[in-house]
């Protein structure tokens, strides 16, 4: 299987490519780190690889800002990008395409901003220290020790919250 994908890396098939990557991909999950296998896989992988060259021409009579358009030619967030299927949308040096892809912006709808705004209001009892216990005049109360009897102080925290979502759709 060796000497047969090193006979299928000097064809000019992409199809051989991939098929010898399939084969050292074989021996490397039966017998890891065979000679030079994975470097081979990945000469296969790259030679096997359609790599695809997107262009973008804006016919839209609007000027669309140099960081929408590349967002929107940002193929990584579409997940477009396979195992033999790459896109470019800056050509690289020192890649041969396969193919060129030219989207053509006719219209762009932009949606008014989206403004949410909700208040909500949290009340909660926390722990503030310790207080004297005092008797129905105001005198501390002491325990069978004589030591005057601590209890936990309470208060009541309130807290107003202003919540703000903010949508813009492109």
């Amino acid at each position: 299987m060796y000497e047969n994908a090193r006979v299928l890396l000097k064809s000019s098939n992409k199809l051989d490519f991939r098929k010898a990557y399939d084969d050292l991909g074989y021996i490397e999950s039966i017998n890891p780190n065979y000679k030079n296998a994975q470097k081979l896989m990945d000469d296969a992988q790259f030679k096997g690889t359609d790599f695809v060259n997107v262009y973008a021409v804006n016919e839209t009579d609007m000027i669309i800002p140099k960081q929408l358009q590349n967002d929107l030619l940002d193929f990584s967030t579409y997940g477009l990008n396979d195992k033999w299927t790459v896109y470019h949308n800056v050509r690289q040096k020192n890649i041969n395409y396969d193919y060129s892809m030219i989207l053509n912006f006719r219209e762009i709808h932009i949606s008014p901003e989206q403004i949410k705004e909700k208040e909500f209001v949290k009340e909660k009892e926390i722990k503030d220290g310790f207080k004297m216990l005092l008797d129905s005049r105001g005198k501390p109360v002491k325990d069978s020790l004589g030591r005057p009897v601590k209890v936990e102080n309470f208060k009541k925290i309130t807290i107003k919250i202003f919540e703000f979502r903010q949508f813009k759709a492109w």
